[in-house]
């Protein structure tokens, strides 16, 4: 029987990151694309704030997927690189479904 690696950070800790990442990605894009600005935050600032958020919750998908036995793992990697911060969400969300047990 093989043993279930945990993730690298706390799911209560990283789902919230990912989801704001998400969030944060999007506002900058409806800035963007409307042109406008508030003061000092800018679309361009909003934008990378969230890639990194993103960023950070995808590597953690990535590093779970490689380190564990994971149903339907080429579905989850190919998702993850197509659409990354989505997937990473619904990875996180619905991880202990898919572990091989």
């Amino acid at each position: 029987m093989k043993r279930e690696n945990p993730l690298l950070i706390n799911r209560k800790i990283i789902l919230p990151i990912a989801i704001f990442g998400f969030l944060i990605i999007l506002i900058g894009a409806l800035l963007k694309v409307t042109h406008w600005n508030f003061y000092n935050l800018t679309a361009e600032l909003l934008l990378s704030i969230g890639v990194i958020f993103s960023a950070i919750a995808w590597i953690v998908a990535i590093v779970d997927l490689v380190r564990n036995s994971i149903r339907n793992k080429a579905m989850w990697i190919i998702g993850l690189l197509l659409m990354g911060n989505i997937f990473s969400i619904l990875y996180l969300t619905y991880r202990e479904n898919y572990l091989v047990k």
